[in-house]
């Protein structure tokens, strides 16, 4: 119980008090899901790119916890590590 209550903390800190309202170029964060990346209109790949690299690196040195990416990054030639990507 005490592990889940320490993850509920630390994700109302993360969402409440780092990510809100952030956004590069088209990409943000979706107001009710910290962890989700949204396109605000006209994102480039880049914008994601970056934005999800603040976000792990923001992570990182808060928490000492690096995310990693459910989702797969696809480039000029196919698929790409994502995790390489933002890192």
């Amino acid at each position: 119980m005490r592990k889940s209550k320490n993850r509920s903390k630390i994700y109302r800190t993360f969402h409440n008090r780092i990510f809100e309202d952030r956004k590069i170029g088209g990409a943000a964060v979706h107001q009710q899901q910290a962890l989700v990346l949204i396109n605000k209109g006209h994102a480039t790949g880049q914008d994601v790119v970056k934005l999800a690299h603040h976000i792990r690196q923001t992570v990182a040195d808060k928490f000492g916890v690096y995310l990693q990416p459910e989702v797969r990054f696809m480039g000029e030639k196919g698929e790409v590590n994502s995790e390489q990507a933002i890192s």
